[in-house]
């Protein structure tokens, strides 16, 4: 039935499917069910995705709001949101010398390994 071109080629087939006995009659319908309700499903998910996108649209932003401004209501009242916020100077914390400094001049390594030269990470 995958391998009809048409809609007339499948009739042809399901009909040939009845004419052959109960059993492919059977499959025949579990197949017409399987298709039912995934249309079913797939208009059931389009429909609850409207009503939530109008939902939402109606109650200005709805649950996402409430979610956030429930965090931050609370935070306040404990207090906890008081005085954490600090200036950060990132330019002091940045390497002058570039992403792959390596601190130690002179590298004392076990007997057996060795030390790789390149830049990186040395994979």
């Amino acid at each position: 039935m995958a391998r009809a071109e048409d809609q007339q080629e499948r009739m042809k087939y399901e009909e040939e499917m009845m004419r052959l006995g109960p059993e492919l009659a059977a499959i025949l319908e579990q197949l017409h069910a399987t298709r039912e309700t995934a249309k079913e499903r797939q208009k059931n998910l389009e429909k609850s995705i409207r009503e939530e996108a109008r939902r939402l649209k109606h109650d200005g932003g709805g649950d996402v709001d409430q979610g956030r401004s429930g965090i931050s209501d609370r935070e306040e009242d404990n207090g906890w949101l008081e005085g954490q916020r600090q200036f950060l100077d990132l330019e002091s914390l940045a390497f002058k010398q570039g992403a792959l400094l390596m601190a130690n001049r002179k590298c004392d390594l076990p007997l057996g390994s060795y030390r790789n030269h390149n830049k990186g990470l040395g994979i």
